[in-house]
């Protein structure tokens, strides 16, 4: 284990688990909050190595301060620090903090090259459950399709939606248990989405 300072659990830590198959072996590149503990949850799932950038000097500061694992580094957010086809993978955590979003999903896209995938999540401006923070976004949905759309030659469009539950586990068992979901007691009304993400490359 790896010691690092970390301010909250990164909301896309969900969508790591669902996109481990990307993740695995590869360089991953991320933009987002140096605090928080997303690159770990990658290595978790095999990730090579993590490049970490931010656009906040402090929390660059302090997260290479208390890092101590050589496969993650931390850098602060520039133009140059968006090498030419350098990742297989890489991640926008919010790209509603960019101060100019077009231009990040562009250096994003150089720093995937041909081959790469891109995950690039935006917090929805509609968002009302409170369970990610009170933050709300700045684009709202057609904005950010479009951006996204603008840049890489296929997308697929996805939406994090909020879910609360109560788990009953058998804590006699010898193996993990097998978990079951049962969503009998839901209405019919669904909540809005908290973030919505990207899954762009140049390829299929």
């Amino acid at each position: 284990p790896f010691t690092m300072y970390r301010a909250s659990l990164s909301p896309l830590s969900a969508l790591v688990a669902h996109t481990e198959s990307l993740v695995t072996g590869a360089r991953i590149l991320v933009v987002g909050n140096a605090e928080n503990s997303l690159a770990e949850h990658l290595l978790e799932r095999g990730a090579r190595l993590v490049q970490v950038l931010d656009a906040e000097p402090r929390r660059v500061a302090q997260a290479a301060a208390n890092n101590s694992e050589r496969r993650v580094n931390f850098a602060p957010l520039t133009e140059s620090a968006l090498r030419d086809a350098s990742y297989d993978c890489a991640i926008v955590e919010d790209l509603a903090d960019a101060v100019d979003p077009k231009a990040l999903v562009a250096g994003i896209r150089r720093a995937v090259g041909s081959h790469g995938i891109a995950l690039i999540a935006c917090s929805s401006d509609e968002s009302v459950s409170g369970l990610l923070g009170t933050r709300r976004g700045m684009l709202g949905f057609a904005e950010f399709s479009e951006t996204v759309h603008a840049t890489f030659e296929r997308v697929l469009l996805v939406a994090q939606t909020p879910f609360v539950g109560y788990a009953v586990v058998h804590l006699d068992l010898e193996e993990p248990p097998e978990p079951a979901l049962d969503n009998g007691y839901l209405t019919g009304e669904s909540d809005g989405a908290d973030f919505y993400i990207a899954i762009a490359g140049r390829s299929e």
